[in-house]
């Protein structure tokens, strides 16, 4: 049987000019992923050592690697692997490795976990699906909790929504691994799974207190449907890199960076998502040191967390999210809401020192850039096609800079509302002959510097404000 998806399809290009230019990565971020995921970005290799299970299955002690087949020899190239799998993961013993056949399709009716660590799942030659049972109601397919050097490679998750919906009692996930240390899924798949009573969906999820986690070369398709949302991958905890990964038709976020430090998202693509990214703190603990290197999204559609969502949505929670880089990123929209980037603050928790590098919008219902946060630096922004203003700063905003933005359309080029120490340094505005300032300040404001601004096609004088704010504008 010929692989599931095509194996050529991760090596796509970027839908534009200015995605192919800003998908390049960065040199201090991609540093900083490789010193995170142990120096080298080449498949993971399984210990050597091998000890005897904890069941007692002294006759598999002496062996390795498996093929599922060894513990069903009735079972073909598709057909019910739940008991085989069960039994295969709990007496092959840490450090084994569990082979599927190319091509298989099993069907799972019950949730598979990983009783092992150092312990490799993987079809050797092509692919090999693993699908929920028509009717089946369990969560994730594969689960593990606290184990270490889990290794998935090649295989696909197809959590099967269609013939699970009736009667659905959970939501349906690929994937949930739970606090694990040095997980790593390759070049795998996972698909159709589905939110439920309000809660999202998550094709592949490393959650909890994960630790030197990565997500490389994987995809994932049609998470969510309706009203049942699913993000596309998830991470959480530290040092975790979603790497070189695709995501197509999610109708939450297609990759998520949640409550981590040191973690980020690499060379990424996301077509048709409600929200291509996101690094978010929703704990009352500081998160640090996230990023972005690298992200195409395209046809995104998100009235509230916009086309990428920065920040902190939960307002219940105090922990800031600091130091958070974003370099390459581009967002060309086709139909939908919202601002394109979304830097949040719903509650006392603030976003502070925020660097954006090169970043591109190509199209948004509202803002291009919406930010409420502190210390922020946006240097060489490129912002075209929005309804509202290509950039807006939101009362409360403080100690921002930008530099060398290239604006097109919009309401404004740049506006802020009661702001404190912003700066703007070598803008260039079209208004299309329809916006009546390149920028504009609200309310009150302080400490205000604009410098070196080149404005055309607009109906009015470029720098302007409400009474009470006096900017200081130098064109030289």
């Amino acid at each position: 049987m010929s692989p599931l998806i095509d194996p050529n399809l991760f090596n796509h290009e970027p839908l534009s000019e200015s995605g192919a230019e800003t998908l390049k990565r960065r040199t201090f971020l991609k540093a900083a992923a490789w010193a995170m995921t142990g120096g080298a970005l080449t498949p993971f290799s399984a210990p050597n050592a091998f000890a005897q299970s904890d069941t007692g299955a002294a006759s598999k002690a002496s062996k390795k690697s498996f093929s599922l087949r060894d513990f069903d020899s009735s079972l073909n190239d598709r057909g019910d692997a739940t008991k085989a799998m069960t039994k295969a993961l709990h007496e092959m013993g840490p450090g084994g490795r569990l082979t599927l056949p190319p091509g298989a399709i099993y069907f799972l009716s019950e949730s598979q976990t990983f009783q092992f660590d150092d312990f490799q799942l993987e079809c050797p030659d092509g692919q090999a699906t693993l699908r929920a049972t028509p009717g089946s109601q369990y969560e994730a397919l594969l689960t593990a909790t606290g184990r270490s050097n889990i290794v998935l490679r090649n295989i696909v998750i197809d959590a099967n929504q269609r013939q699970r919906a009736a009667g659905q009692t959970t939501r349906f996930m690929g994937l949930n691994f739970h606090s694990c240390k040095s997980p790593r899924l390759i070049k795998v798949v996972a698909m159709n799974t589905l939110g439920f009573n309000h809660i999202s969906g998550v094709g592949l999820s490393l959650g909890g207190k994960t630790l030197d986690g990565r997500v490389e070369h994987c995809e994932v398709v049609d998470c969510g449907a309706g009203a049942q949302p699913s993000d596309g991958i998830y991470t959480s905890g530290d040092n975790n890199v979603i790497l070189s990964c695709r995501a197509t038709r999610c109708t939450d976020t297609a990759f998520v960076v949640a409550s981590s430090n040191h973690s980020g998202i690499v060379d990424c693509f996301a077509q048709s998502c409600s929200c291509a990214g996101a690094i978010t703190n929703a704990t009352n603990a500081t998160a640090s040191e996230n990023y972005i290197d690298g992200l195409v999204g395209n046809d995104w559609n998100a009235g509230v967390t916009g086309g990428v969502q920065i920040g902190n949505p939960l307002s219940t929670t105090t922990g800031d999210l600091v130091s958070t880089k974003i370099a390459g990123l581009t967002l060309t929209r086709v139909a939908g809401n919202g601002p394109a980037i979304n830097v949040r603050r719903t509650g006392r928790a603030v976003t502070r020192g925020l660097e954006m590098n090169d970043v591109v919008v190509d199209g948004a219902a509202r803002q291009g850039i919406l930010i409420n946060a502190t210390d922020v630096t946006l240097t060489n922004p490129q912002v075209r096609n929005t309804k509202d203003a290509c950039i807006q700063f939101q009362s409360g905003s403080s100690n921002c800079r930008v530099i060398g933005a290239k604006l097109n359309g919009g309401s404004f080029g740049i506006v802020a509302t009661s702001v404190s120490s912003i700066e703007i340094e070598d803008l260039s505005y079209d208004g299309n002959g329809a916006a009546r300032h390149a920028v504009y300040f609200f309310g009150r404001a302080k400490n205000i510097r604009v410098r070196k601004v080149s404005a055309k096609n607009i109906l009015a004088t470029p720098v302007s404000s409400d009474t009470g704010t006096i900017p200081t504008v130098v064109n030289e």
